[in-house]
């Protein structure tokens, strides 16, 4: 080996303990960026899922409500009364 190899390696060996200290940092590091990407990816779809959701619901609500209409019996009333009107004459 040539004496470049050498000291390249007793360095290493010398600074295991931070390169390791390091790797472990930026290890950590990726994992809590990852984590805290997913937990945004995740709460940004259930938030439009919500919403979706309820303006659906919002829809079928309305489609719900029946419509009341009023029915004029008059007209039917004053017909009985003048058929009574006539059968005693």
């Amino acid at each position: 080996m040539s004496q470049a190899k050498v000291t390249h390696n007793k360095e290493l060996k010398k600074n295991r303990k931070q390169i390791l200290r390091q790797k472990k940092r930026k290890q950590m590091l990726n994992v809590a960026g990852c984590v805290v990407v997913l937990a945004l990816v995740l709460g940004w779809l259930g938030w439009s899922l919500y919403g979706k959701i309820s303006d659906y619901q919002a829809k079928q609500e309305a489609n719900k409500k029946t419509v009341t209409s009023q029915v004029d019996l008059s007209a039917l009333s004053n017909y009985g009364a003048d058929l009574s009107n006539e059968t005693e004459k």
